[in-house]
């Protein structure tokens, strides 16, 4: 019997949900009624789909729209790159930051922490461990970047989006520290040190956090990555 793409999409949805169904059953005695579970995974499902989606069509021509090539696009400083690493069969997330000035100083974030719900929320979570841990360094006054558009599409217009109500409140106090504060998309292609840094964190398997001027010993490919 053939399985459906649609199937397929959404079955690994649906495990993830059953398991924080058991979680919540086990450790809160709270009951999940089924079809609740199935709305949720469907519900995420289409929202991880719609973000693949976007973040294709705008890696393909955000650039030829504008007129501009990705060299002729120049960097603002200082700035704050953020990725996130999420897997559906992982215990564990991993986040990534780079904090970088003008004159080339660099600041090198990586955590893993404990799963979360979907890859837009780990994409956020990464957001708002950076912002957290600039304002703790003393950046009061910084531009940030993520390769996930329909996070930067939530925030900017300030979506209805009741997964997220608790990251939005919090997202909003924490850039009320912020003198200057600034969020845009960047391709992926441009975002590959955040990422290697969150792809490293998860890979260890347990909770951990790195902030320091140096990479972490246990990032992949930081010759080619980092110089």
């Amino acid at each position: 019997m053939k399985v459906s793409d649609q199937a397929l999409e959404l079955f690994p949805w649906i495990i993830w949900q059953i398991w924080k169904a058991r979680n919540t059953k086990v450790f809160d005695d709270k009951d999940i009624d089924p079809i609740d579970t199935y709305q949720l995974a469907y519900a995420e499902t289409q929202a991880w789909l719609a973000a693949q989606t976007l973040e294709e069509m705008t890696e393909e021509h955000t650039y030829t729209e504008l007129g501009l090539s990705q060299e002729e696009s120049l960097p603002v400083y200082p700035r704050c790159q953020t990725d996130a690493s999420w897997g559906v069969d992982s215990p564990f997330m991993g986040t990534g930051f780079i904090i970088e000035k003008e004159e080339g100083d660099c600041i090198y974030g990586a955590s893993s922490m404990h799963q979360v719900m979907s890859p837009l929320h780990a994409e956020f979570a990464a957001l708002l461990w950076a912002m957290k841990v600039s304002l703790e360094l003393g950046h009061t006054s910084l531009h940030f970047e993520t390769d996930c558009l329909q996070l930067v599409s939530i925030i900017e217009e300030e979506e209805d989006w009741p997964s997220l109500a608790s990251e939005l409140d919090e997202f909003f106090f924490i850039r009320a520290s912020y003198t200057c504060f600034t969020l845009s998309f960047i391709p992926r292609l441009l975002n590959v040190r955040a990422d290697c840094l969150s792809k490293g964190a998860r890979a260890r398997d347990s909770i951990c956090t790195h902030v320091d001027t140096s990479i972490p010993n246990w990032v992949a490919h930081q010759p080619l990555l980092f110089g």
